[in-house]
C-alpha cells in the first residue's frame, strides 16, 4: 500500500486487494490492516475465520459484521437501493417505448410517411408496420 500526503496529516492510501490476496495465497505474513481489509471484502465465512485466527478484536469485528449482514441493515439496503434504481430505469425504458409506440401510431394514423416516423421515434420499420 502506498500513501500520498496532500494536506498535512491527511493521506490518501492506494489499496490493491489483489496484491494482498496474492500475499495471503503465497502464505506470506499479513499485517493487521491487510487482514482486516481482506475480512471486510471476503464472502467466504471459513476464509474469514482463518484470517481472524486468535485475534479477539478481529473476532469481534467479524461477529458484528455477520450480525449486520444477517439483520440486513447495511448490506441489504445497498442491494435494495441498487434494485430500486434498476426498477426505475426499467420503468423509464418501458414508458419511453410505450410513448414511442403511441406517437408512431398517431403519426401513422395521420398519414405521416414511414420514413418520418422512423426518424421521430427510433422504432424499427417492422414495429411501425405492425401498428
Amino acid at each position: 500500500m502506498e500513501s500520498i500526503e496532500f494536506i498535512k496529516g491527511f493521506k490518501i492510501i492506494n489499496i490493491n486487494l489483489p496484491n494482498i490476496r496474492k500475499k495471503m495465497y503465497n502464505n506470506d505474513e499479513l499485517n493487521d490492516l491487510e487482514r482486516f481489509l481482506l475480512i471486510a471484502n471476503e464472502k467466504d465465512g471459513n476464509l474469514c475465520k482463518t484470517l481472524v485466527g486468535d485475534d479477539e478484536i478481529m473476532k469481534e469485528y467479524l461477529k458484528e459484521a455477520k450480525e449486520v449482514s444477517v439483520e440486513g441493515n447495511i448490506l441489504n439496503e445497498y442491494t435494495k437501493e441498487q434494485e430500486d434504481e434498476m426498477i426505475r430505469n426499467l420503468d423509464m425504458k418501458d414508458l419511453r417505448e410505450e410513448t414511442e409506440l403511441r406517437t408512431a401510431k398517431l403519426l401513422k394514423k395521420n398519414n405521416v410517411s414511414i420514413d418520418t416516423i422512423l426518424k421521430c421515434t427510433g422504432l424499427t420499420k417492422s414495429q411501425i408496420m405492425n401498428l
